[in-house]
């Protein structure tokens, strides 16, 4: 059902801006505003029809769990140690509330939750390598 309403507003969407187009009266300002307009309305095309194909193939009832690929990079990068005291929690907190509003029906807000959890991984990852080198560096200096 969602996704054939999608089709439609992508349809309806096409035949809008060409009569809008069209609707000009001055030939060039027509060509201006297709070649100034066209790349956007493409953009905006593109993203829906990724968003249809998108749709499709969530429809897998065995996937993989929420943020599974940052977390091998992540683990890769990391200590055990460091692993689990700093990111297991995160993770852990984060699966727990994104299963939550799945089953709830509210996907947008489990999407945003998923956003965020990248965006804290990243920025913690980040803090956790710029930390380490300081202390390396630091007990280098020591010895020196």
């Amino acid at each position: 059902m969602r996704i054939q309403k999608l089709v439609s507003e992508i349809g309806r969407d096409l035949v809008r801006f060409e009569k809008a187009v069209y609707s000009i009266k001055s030939r060039a300002i027509q060509i201006a505003v297709i070649v100034v307009f066209a790349p956007l309305f493409t953009l905006i095309l593109l993203c829906k029809f990724s968003f249809l194909v998108g749709t499709r193939r969530r429809q897998r009832l065995i996937v993989a769990a929420p943020a599974s690929a940052i977390l091998a990079v992540i683990r890769f990068l990391v200590p055990k140690k460091a692993f689990d005291r700093i990111f297991v929690q995160a993770i852990e907190d984060f699966r727990e509330e994104y299963y939550h509003e799945v089953a709830n029906g509210r996907e947008w807000r489990a999407e945003w939750l998923h956003v965020c959890l990248y965006l804290t991984l990243i920025s913690t990852l980040f803090l956790w390598l710029g930390t380490s080198t300081a202390k390396r560096v630091f007990d280098l200096w020591k010895i020196i």
